[in-house]
């Protein structure tokens, strides 16, 4: 008797596969879905990355450069910037999901 090992599954290259997985930014965002943004002002360092990156979004105190969040639901067209504010907080002070 002669016996076969198991097949591999064969990973392919199907565009709807990948897509559903996101990319290297992250999740595929769904439409309508909303960004919610909260700050942690005590790990705040006062860099100002995310001014710099979301200037609608984020400001900062002008007697200790912490961050001030202007919009805690930021629209669509901004969470791109919030995302890359997130992503170069050198404090990783802001948090974001999804509502």
């Amino acid at each position: 008797m002669v016996t076969r090992p198991a097949e591999a599954s064969v990973p392919t290259d199907n565009a709807a596969d990948n897509a559903a997985e996101g990319t290297a930014e992250g999740p595929i965002q769904k439409k309508g879905a909303t960004m919610k943004v909260t700050v942690d002002e005590d790990k705040c360092c006062g860099a100002g990355s995310c001014v710099l990156a979301a200037p609608d979004v984020f400001d900062q105190r002008d007697e200790d450069g912490i961050v001030v969040l202007l919009d805690a639901e930021p629209a669509e067209d901004q969470h791109a910037a919030v995302r890359d504010a997130a992503a170069v907080c050198p404090a990783a002070a802001i948090a974001l999901s999804d509502v």
